[in-house]
């Protein structure tokens, strides 16, 4: 229980750090709420995905590819994809 609180601690630290840098930088504002949007949505999805116990099954085809790997390429290509104004 203590090392799934760090790990949830960590991960909101990090998440917060990379929104004040973003917040304080020359970036366009719609970068940092497409983050919020996308950084939010990520950590609830792999937080459901690790509560279920579905990646505990290690039979074929790979459940760590397919429900990790793809939707983390699909959401960075969705951030660095977009033009902003």
């Amino acid at each position: 229980m203590i090392v799934e609180s760090g790990f949830y601690a960590l991960s909101a630290v990090a998440f917060l750090m990379v929104i004040a840098l973003l917040k304080n930088g020359d970036h366009p504002k719609a970068l940092l709420s497409n983050y919020v949007i996308v950084g939010t949505v990520w950590l609830a999805y792999t937080i459901i995905i690790s509560q279920t116990g579905i990646l505990n099954n290690f039979t074929l085809p790979p459940s760590v590819p397919l429900l990790l790997v793809i939707p983390s390429i699909v959401g960075i290509i969705f951030l660095t994809g977009t033009t902003f104004i």
